[in-house]
């Protein structure tokens, strides 16, 4: 629930308004708002919701939503649009059948907010799953408040809510969260992974089954517009020098493995790569969980595994059959497993490929590539033309993700670091210098210009 946020030592730096719109299969289309205020507590910050009722109002509301809920007839119509069937249900029951019915005609349009909250939404997650400034949802047990992932207060790391919730209504939205999944999570299978209709990455844990601490979820959320390559060199993640070099290797079909933590940002400087292709070439997607989003764009095919079937079984077969298309570019979301030979087998017959991989460092890249079960042979890794290593932590009192280092490899095996964070445009360019022609330097610089005039532009 939303707990009271009245209490001293809060200082208010925003608020701001979020509306949860739901359409239902009967093509309906139906919003609720809430109010958002990020306070400061202390070196911390916290993020509360404000609802546009009042609690004892709310209260009622649920307690009348709950014994309507025993009269539901399971038919087409409660499918269709469940707002409307309840709230038809509520006028027979509470209005029509009541003489003094005043107090319930109050009320009806505090039930119709809980059915669109909490029956069509995912109940007290519903302002979070639709605040497009978050990133991430977690609980790690039941007492203890929800923490969210906010894009503009990133630097303080994860932000406390005001939304605690008991052990029951924790495991019923967990059962909410498993069936929008298609999934199951019980005694039996207490881990879920799934994906959400809203195509939100979804992990949780059942009761003391695997945690201790009892019942909790996590739900990784994407951006419906994705951040090109000039947002990201704006927002600091690389410079525009190293950001026209992957530019010019995207372009030029090289194969190209982006390393790095979970949550550093890989997919995200995948996307904005692919966007710089040329709209008259091909891309296909293989991902598990269908995070790159590139539009309209008609030459793009996007390919995701059945999370009811094995992920890295289906991911292998998607991407043997990819081989057999004329793709001029193959980009896999996230290798794991044996797919990578394949992967590499793509690069050898003149795809263009790029994938994301999880590895802290070139040396540990290199040694799992070598390792059980992959045991890449040295002729298959010579194939390899990049590597980019992204890192996210604080750094001068903020949480950043960025381009750690750029390394470029040559056919006979050797690496180059070409780029730093923080390196000085003149060495970037002293580095390149060295393994690139002069119209190679030359496409690279054109691109420097591009970017940066497109970024004044904006």
């Amino acid at each position: 629930m939303y707990i009271d946020t009245s209490r001293d030592g809060l200082t208010l730096i925003e608020q701001y308004r979020v509306s949860a719109s739901y359409v239902v299969p009967s093509g309906d289309t139906y919003s609720i708002p809430f109010l958002i205020k990020i306070y400061k507590s202390g070196s911390d910050f916290e993020y509360h919701i404000f609802e546009k009722y009042e609690d004892k109002l709310i209260q009622d509301g649920m307690n009348l939503l709950s014994s309507l809920t025993e009269l539901i007839t399971y038919d087409d119509n409660l499918f269709r649009d469940p707002v409307k069937y309840i709230t038809s249900l509520y006028d027979e029951v509470f209005i029509k059948g009541i003489k003094d019915n005043l107090y319930f005609k109050s009320l009806k349009s505090v039930v119709e907010y809980l059915i669109i909250r909490d029956i069509v939404g995912y109940s007290f997650l519903t302002p979070l799953m639709a605040d497009e400034y978050i990133e991430d949802i977690t609980l790690s047990s039941p007492g203890n408040p929800i923490r969210i992932w906010h894009r503009k207060y990133s630097d303080f790391g994860w932000l406390k809510t005001n939304i605690i919730l008991d052990e029951d209504t924790t495991n019923k939205i967990i059962s909410r969260l498993a069936f929008r999944a298609g999934k199951g999570i019980s005694i039996l299978e207490p881990i879920l992974e799934g994906v959400l209709p809203e195509n939100y990455r979804v992990s949780a844990t059942w009761m003391n089954e695997v945690s201790p601490k009892g019942s909790s979820f996590t739900i990784r959320k994407f951006r419906r517009n994705p951040l090109s390559l000039e947002d990201l060199v704006m927002s600091g993640v690389l410079s525009s020098d190293a950001a026209a070099l992957l530019w010019y290797l995207t372009e030029k079909k090289k194969f190209i493995i982006i390393i790095g933590p979970s949550g550093s940002g890989k997919t995200t400087l995948l996307n904005a790569l692919l966007l710089k292709i040329p709209l008259n070439m091909r891309i296909v997607t293989l991902e598990e969980v269908p995070e790159i989003n590139l539009g309209v764009r008609d030459s793009w095919k996007p390919l995701t595994t059945r999370w009811d079937k094995d992920p890295e079984g289906e991911l292998f077969t998607l991407l043997r059959l990819v081989l057999r298309e004329r793709a001029d570019y193959i980009a896999v979301g996230e290798s794991r497993g044996v797919e990578v030979r394949l992967v590499f087998q793509a690069a050898a017959t003149g795809h263009g490929c790029v994938t994301t991989f999880h590895a802290s460092s070139i040396k540990e890249l290199f040694a799992r590539l070598k390792a059980k079960p992959l045991k890449l042979e040295g002729s298959m890794l010579k194939l390899l033309d990049a590597v980019v290593v992204l890192e996210s932590g604080f750094r001068d009192g903020r949480y950043i993700r960025y381009v750690k280092k750029i390394y470029l490899g040559n056919r006979l095996g050797k690496w180059y670091l070409v780029y730093r964070y923080g390196m000085d445009g003149e060495e970037f360019k002293r580095r390149l210098s060295k393994l690139l022609d002069v119209n190679e330097l030359t496409e690279i610089e054109e691109r420097i210009v591009l970017l940066e005039n497109s970024m004044v532009n904006n």
